[in-house]
């Protein structure tokens, strides 16, 4: 078996991206994957998270963790991955797990299946604890395979794993299919590697296109003293009030104490408990028509 987190490897640490002429056969890459309670960062919870690192094609050291949500998890989700309530209870907290998630990807580029989804969890809960996103580029594999294998019925990971003849373990559970990712990437890179044998990053990104990253998930915090009232408030775990305004234009007046604020896509989220019903909700800022500092109770 491969060595797991903390074992030493020959690590060849990148500042920003590699070299446009560094070979690909020497960039350290690491296939992340997620499994989650639903679709959204900002309304659902990562309940596994994976993340395999390769040095020169092979794997030399995993990190596959289970992670306690702290909230139930939907039985459809259940239905897709397989893991319930009783697996994750009593496990690390996502907050407990990412420190060594950031250090194992240290120096390596990353790749996901469909990756703005695993980067846009990722990217959220770095907000979230406003920490500097990670400056690792990310590609995709799924994105790659549509431009070297034109004409295939599907590219989901499934399909893609059957049309390569890559064997499966676990299918939708998170080591396995970060490994199949990287196989994917590895036949794309096969096939690249046949008119150039000596692939370099720049012309591995002429197929790709530009690696995504997680700072693409938010901009600049705003300064507004709402935020700042928002932040006192999650701070000292006090309500105050806010007068909303759904999606539908319908206006409420609600007693919220934040619980963490984050941004997805240009968009500050609140999570709070609602006073009102009694449940974890989430905000969006740009929808708090008041926030009332004086009214914290």
């Amino acid at each position: 078996m491969p060595p797991r987190l903390g074992t030493a490897s020959r690590r060849r640490a990148f500042s920003g991206d590699p070299a446009a002429d560094r070979p690909v056969v020497s960039i350290p890459i690491v296939a992340i994957d997620l499994e989650t309670t639903g679709g959204s960062p900002v309304t659902s919870r990562i309940v596994e998270i994976a993340a395999v690192r390769y040095e020169e094609g092979r794997e030399v050291a995993c990190l596959v963790e289970l992670v306690d949500p702290l909230v139930p998890i939907p039985p459809d989700a259940t239905a897709i991955h397989g893991i319930t309530d009783g697996m994750v209870a009593g496990r690390l907290r996502l907050d407990e797990v990412l420190p060594d998630v950031w250090k194992f990807i240290d120096g390596a580029v990353l790749l996901a299946h469909h990756a703005p989804f695993d980067a846009g969890f990722l990217a959220y809960e770095l907000s979230k604890g406003r920490a500097a996103a990670p400056g690792n580029p990310i590609l995709d594999s799924c994105r790659l395979p549509r431009r070297v294998f034109h004409g295939l019925p599907s590219y989901s990971l499934s399909s893609l794993s059957a049309q390569f003849g890559i064997g499966r373990d676990q299918e939708h559970r998170a080591g396995d299919d970060a490994r199949a990712c990287h196989a994917v990437f590895q036949r794309c890179l096969d096939r690249l590697r046949e008119e150039t044998p000596d692939l370099r990053w720049n012309q591995l990104l002429a197929s790709h296109g530009q690696p995504l990253r997680f700072e693409d998930f938010h901009g600049p915090w705003p300064r507004l003293p709402e935020l700042k009232a928002l932040r006192r408030a999650l701070r000292y775990s006090r309500p105050l009030r806010i007068v909303y305004a759904s999606s539908g234009g319908f206006e409420s007046e609600r007693w919220i104490t934040p619980l963490a604020i984050g941004q997805y896509r240009g968009a500050v989220q609140v999570e709070a408990f609602c006073h009102a019903v009694r449940e974890r909700r989430t905000f969006r800022l740009d929808r708090m028509l008041e926030v009332d500092a004086r009214a914290v109770r």
